[in-house]
């Protein structure tokens, strides 16, 4: 499970990224990531160059399900690397209203709040019915003007990124914002 220790919340806003002290595990479970998904992308290129398709399952590999395949490991790349980066959103909203309207958000969509200071909230939302030690923790850097955010998974064992939560999440905000900055 990851742990968050010594959030840095002024040196992640001027850095635009999550900047907080890692344990050895979380490098290990990026690297493992990695290794999960390299597979995805390494099996279909070999497959393409080996293999002679002529039946029409083999097209149907070929044209569907090796580019899924390549575009899925591609994405996990992707999104395992940028995973701690802030996205921002500008609001009209001073810094105590933008904070005074997220702690609304989360109690209107059930979420946990973790921690709640000036500069940084952290929600939690248990995404398993099964256990709640799997979690998506949303960290949140509210300045006047601009909202930070990221949201980065929390698993038993591995952390495997989130593939579409931060967008959903920013059109929200983009949304909620927006409307009460009017």
């Amino acid at each position: 499970m990851r742990e968050i220790k010594k959030l840095n919340p002024d040196e992640s806003i001027s850095q635009r990224r999550l900047i907080f002290e890692e344990g050895i595990l979380d490098k290990f479970n990026r690297l493992a990531v990695y290794a999960i998904f390299f597979p995805f992308i390494f099996f279909p290129v070999v497959m393409f160059f080996n293999e002679k398709f002529a039946s029409p399952n083999d097209k149907f590999f070929l044209y569907c399900v090796f580019p899924v395949s390549i575009l899925l490991g591609l994405y996990a790349f992707y999104r395992n690397a940028t995973e701690k980066r802030l996205i921002k959103v500008d609001t009209h909203l001073g810094r105590e209203e933008a904070r005074l309207l997220l702690l609304g958000y989360a109690k209107k969509q059930g979420f946990e709040i973790y921690r709640k200071s000036d500069d940084c909230l952290v929600f939690n939302e248990a995404y398993s019915d099964f256990s709640s030690t799997f979690k998506k923790t949303i960290i949140f850097f509210v300045q006047d003007n601009v909202v930070l955010f990221a949201v980065i998974r929390d698993g038993f064992r591995l952390n495997i990124p989130t593939f579409f939560t931060h967008l959903i999440l920013k059109h929200d905000m983009t949304k909620l914002l927006k409307k009460a900055g009017t």
